[in-house]
């Protein structure tokens, strides 16, 4: 499973006033400066204002001990905040922390639930949680034709784990009819992002359907 996002980012189109915005670029300066816990008081100030961002930030601040004390419970609050006005990244990490049991009772349905959210936004790292849960029967119902359209996605955007795991589906007709030109097309992609597809390519003897 992929480790929760660690991003920053400085502007979003969500609606927030002037305060909110002022609060969140001060704390984003002060993060840069090195300075968390000045960058924590702001994102604090800005987060109560509802700023998504900031709420973000201000979790990511809990989650690492950065400028306060680590704690994983206050990571879900403030990025259920962040989640719940929509922002995808958030929805993802609440999905890692669900699916983990992480500052939160672990659950699988309300993982997926996150994930899923995120992924309908097109996060890449969501879209690839969402085909394993689905090829898994983990928090929802086993269904590996849903698992191989969230790989596919995933894969689209250059996710090297989920063009592994398409190419597997494709070599081994699970999901998909059965088409060893596309898994070496896609192991092929993950090959060129440093994921080892060796036992893969040499199983199925992909290179006789290697593209140019």
């Amino acid at each position: 499973m992929k480790s929760i996002i660690f991003v920053l980012l400085l502007s979003v189109a969500f609606n927030v006033n002037a305060d909110a915005d002022s609060d969140f670029d001060k704390g984003f300066v002060a993060y840069k400066n090195s300075d968390y816990k000045e960058a924590v008081k702001w994102y604090k100030k800005s987060a109560e204002q509802g700023h998504a961002i900031a709420q973000y930030n201000l979790g990511l601040r809990y989650a690492n001990g950065q400028g306060v004390l680590k704690d994983e419970k206050e990571a879900v609050k403030w990025w259920k905040k962040s989640a719940e006005q929509g922002y995808a990244t958030a929805q993802y990490n609440l999905g890692v922390m669900y699916g983990n049991g992480q500052g939160v009772l672990k659950d699988e349905k309300e993982a997926v639930k996150w994930y899923k959210k995120s992924a309908k936004q097109g996060d890449a790292d969501a879209q690839f949680n969402l085909g394993l849960r689905y090829n898994n029967g983990r928090g929802v119902l086993k269904d590996e034709k849903e698992a191989v359209k969230w790989y596919k996605k995933s894969a689209e955007q250059g996710h090297a784990s989920s063009q592994n795991n398409l190419a597997v589906k494709y070599c081994l007709g699970q999901g998909t009819l059965k088409n060893l030109k596309k898994c070496s097309y896609w192991a092929q992609k993950a090959d060129a992002n440093n994921y080892d597809v060796k036992k893969l390519w040499e199983a199925f003897e992909l290179w006789k359907y290697k593209t140019q």
